[in-house]
């Protein structure tokens, strides 16, 4: 299949999902191409009648530069010339070819918008570079003023010459890495939700926690939209859940699940439209503002209004997007909750006076001696939940100078909080796979059935780690279910919620 570009807005999660994970091709609409084409012609004639003013990047310079003027056939010269950099960036490992993909696709709409005033040929040019492996960004050496280093990295193989290219204005000077690591946070961080929730399920059945913590009447009582959402959640799980449960409450740590997972929910709302609006924006650094011209990036208002606005060239600051990491980094924020949740979890599970189930989870007539089970598996998540709060550290803008230039004095900031997320979620996939190793057992050693709904997610464990019943290097096996949930993640499909759809030991 094959995404068809139409306007701004088809730039989104969804068909982001499609280009970067799913491989599939872009192509410009012909109207779009018109677009684009009539921008540009325009834009030709607005350098041309204002060659003695500042247009940054046309008749001054960029960056440390921008203080010059040149005349418009020292700036041809100049663009003749190129940026004399390729890939300067370097440090730890190459992130996925995914986001490069996403990041090329992710500044298709500054050609759509026309603000960037690029030349068509050039639009498809970057267009047909989704038709090709992409070089990789390095996971450091991405900071800077601007996204300047991952386009000397991703541009190092774009053509170099297009026969009759005019000026454009800030062709690729926006912000669509942290467009697209927002995006690929967001499409990741919804499928890691679900399959938490799933595994919270499990360990509620485990320990068989009343069903009334999570009776449907406090989403009234809370008045708390997303923590109603983990309501319905945990409702549709526990459908059909058996009905005779432990007699006392269970502990705070179960009580506290609808809120916790409510906030993650929050946090996920919130990166999902900060996502959204960065995708669709189309404005790059300079922008050619222009009286809109009837087509698909022609409003509804203007059209009805006969709206007109004077042209002009706007140095602006696109290139900085300030909320992508907050957003990222609220994410991370859940993780690490989630974290020391499913740790407190498999602790709990493993105590016959706080659980009501055989204590350490050992067969009756044995101890941990004597008998096998997952006791001291509790141990293992302590170490990735410690690391997770380390790296759980705000995204913020750097004090430092980060250049040795006047201009470039303020960093941005959505590569640092990407890349720690992942970090962060890394950890909690292996602390998710040590509870759901814990709850398989528990559920295995008292012979209790399941919700039916999570049937199917148990029996998917239990590929990947059997219950305990001998001697056995328990520790590799729950690693491959961790990585097994992390490639889940990352290449699940709709159904990921079920663990049904994409088998997480493939």
């Amino acid at each position: 299949m094959t995404v068809v570009v139409d306007s701004c807005a088809d730039v989104n999660l969804e068909t982001l999902r499609r280009v970067a994970l799913e491989g599939e091709g872009v192509r410009l609409s012909d109207r779009v191409v018109g677009h684009i084409a009539a921008v540009h012609r325009r834009f030709q004639d607005h350098v041309e009648s204002h060659a003695d003013g500042f247009i940054y990047m046309v008749t001054a310079g960029a960056g440390p530069d921008a203080k010059s003027h040149y005349s418009l056939e020292q700036a041809r010269e100049r663009r003749r010339r190129r940026q004399p950099f390729l890939g300067l960036s370097f440090g730890g490992d190459s992130l996925p070819q995914y986001v490069s993909r996403a990041t090329i696709f992710a500044g298709i709409s500054m050609l759509v918008s026309g603000h960037s005033a690029t030349h068509p040929a050039r639009a498809q040019a970057i267009v047909e570079m989704l038709d090709r492996e992409l070089p990789r960004l390095p996971t450091r050496g991405l900071v800077a003023a601007g996204e300047l280093m991952s386009n000397f990295v991703l541009q190092s193989r774009s053509s170099a010459t297009i026969a009759d290219e005019g000026f454009s204005a800030g062709t690729g000077n926006g912000s669509p890495a942290s467009s697209a690591m927002a995006a690929l946070a967001a499409l990741f961080a919804r499928r890691r939700l679900e399959l938490s929730e799933v595994v919270f399920a499990l360990s509620i059945e485990a320990i068989r926690a009343p069903l009334s913590h999570y009776h449907p009447a406090l989403k009234e009582l809370w008045k708390d939209p997303f923590a109603a959402l983990a309501l319905d959640r945990l409702g549709e799980l526990l459908d059909g859940a058996a009905v005779i449960r432990r007699s006392t409450a269970a502990p705070a740590s179960y009580r506290i699940l609808p809120r916790v997972l409510g906030q993650a929910r929050r946090a996920l709302a919130t990166l999902e439209e900060v996502a959204t609006v960065a995708l669709a924006q189309g404005v790059p650094n300079p922008a050619f503002i222009f009286e809109p011209l009837p087509g698909p990036e022609m409003s509804d208002q203007a059209r009805q209004d006969g709206e007109s606005r004077p042209e002009a060239t706007v140095s602006n600051g696109s290139f900085h997007n300030s909320s992508v990491a907050p957003a990222i980094d609220s994410m991370a924020a859940s993780w690490v909750e989630f974290g020391a949740i499913a740790q407190r979890h498999a602790v709990k599970l493993h105590k016959g006076g706080v659980s009501q189930l055989p204590d350490r989870l050992l067969p009756p007539g044995t101890d941990y001696v004597t008998g096998y089970s997952t006791t001291y598996l509790e141990y293992v998540p302590n170490q990735a939940v410690e690391e997770m709060r380390r790296l759980l550290q705000p995204t913020l803008l750097s004090p430092a100078e980060t250049a040795a230039s006047e201009q470039d004095d303020v960093a941005i900031t959505a590569p640092v909080a990407f890349v720690a997320e992942r970090e962060v979620s890394s950890r909690l996939d292996e602390v998710l796979a040590v509870l759901a190793v814990v709850c398989s057992q528990a559920i295995h050693l008292t012979g209790c059935s399941v919700a039916p709904r999570l049937e199917t997610p148990l029996e998917l464990i239990r590929e990947l780690v059997a219950p305990v019943e001998s001697r056995r290097q328990l520790g590799q096996e729950c690693g491959r279910l961790a990585g097994a949930i992390s490639a889940a993640i990352e290449h699940g499909g709709a159904e990921l919620s079920d663990l049904a759809a994409t088998k997480i030991g493939t």
